[in-house]
């Protein structure tokens, strides 16, 4: 929604049986964390110079799971920020 109506901006909003039709089953494990639907968003932006890709992780998987692990594995688990 606060998307709409920017110049040069395209949002896609695909659903389940999008994910299920394109063998996304990772995606859709991670989507059963919560009751809502799951929402795979695709965001084109066409105003840049160069093609620009963002890939992001969903709330679904990134809230509140650093409080639900043990303390002594906690280190590992930021290994993928960089």
């Amino acid at each position: 929604e606060e998307l709409k109506g920017l110049a040069n901006v395209e949002v896609i909003v695909r659903d389940e049986a999008w994910a299920a039709e394109k063998g996304m089953r990772t995606f859709l494990s991670v989507t059963k964390g919560t009751w809502e639907p799951a929402k795979f968003l695709e965001i084109h932006y066409k105003g840049a110079a160069q093609p620009v890709a963002f890939v992001g992780k969903g709330i679904t998987f990134d809230s509140g799971g650093i409080s639900i692990k043990r303390g002594a594995g906690m280190k590992l688990m930021r290994g993928d920020m960089g």
